[in-house]
């Protein structure tokens, strides 16, 4: 009620998500590094507004989110999740002469490095990863940033079906850099750069939808996909 006296973005962001709770089994978020105040609540708080809303808080510590699928074919399957607010601080070149005030959920090199080598094995089997920066792959947008590359190790390590990102905001074309496959070996990462806002933080871009296979053993793939519609701010 307080978010709302004080017409605060906060409140009309989560009040937006819970809408679509009609039309989607489950509304996940992340933060991102303008998010001060979702960070400065802390995990637990935050966690427990987002429910409110019915939305469900992905946050760094490591709980994976276990989420029942309820309509269609897919119905009684589930989704195994993880997410995290986190991104990379920027440093200064030639295109950045001050460093960004937007520094919510941001980490230097040492402390990505540090994060990123603990063990993943509460991770696996994991279906979907959802984290606010892109890794530093050259693909996805990624910028350089300290630490990015730390990602991208821990993404081949974990071997998510599904990587979404945002962070990068789009150039003119806004189908470039939507998507990508991470991984060097055979098992593969489908990647997605789901940024909603261009250069300018106007609006620029498009709901992305991904079919995946749905967990379900006694259903063959093609017969069951699961549809996530993706989006994140910039």
């Amino acid at each position: 009620e307080w978010l709302k006296l004080n017409e605060l973005p906060l409140y009309d962001g989560l009040d937006w998500l819970e809408q679509q709770n009609a039309k989607f089994d489950h509304v996940a978020l992340i933060g991102g590094n303008h998010d001060f105040m979702l960070e400065q609540l802390g995990a637990d708080r935050a966690e427990k507004l987002c429910r409110l809303f019915n939305v469900t808080y992905l946050h760094t510590e490591r709980v994976v989110k276990e989420l029942k699928l309820k309509k269609g074919e897919a119905a009684g399957s589930s989704v195994r999740i993880w997410g995290s607010g986190l991104s990379y601080m920027a440093g200064l070149s030639a295109e950045r002469a001050v460093k960004s005030g937007n520094n919510a959920f941001q980490i230097g090199q040492d402390e990505a490095e540090e994060f990123l080598k603990k063990p993943e094995g509460g991770l696996s089997g994991l279906d979907i990863m959802v984290v606010h920066s892109p890794p530093m792959n050259g693909e996805l947008l990624s910028k350089k940033a300290a630490g990015a590359d730390h990602l991208g190790e821990f993404i081949k390590r974990v071997q998510p079906k599904l990587y979404v990102c945002g962070h990068s905001h789009r150039p003119a074309d806004p189908l470039k850099g939507i998507h990508a496959e991470l991984g060097d070996g055979e098992v593969k990462t489908l990647a997605v750069n789901a940024a909603c806002l261009g250069q300018w933080n106007q609006l620029h871009g498009y709901p992305i939808v991904v079919d995946m296979p749905a967990n379900e053993p006694s259903v063959d793939w093609w017969q069951s996909l699961a549809s996530y519609l993706v989006c994140c701010s910039a």
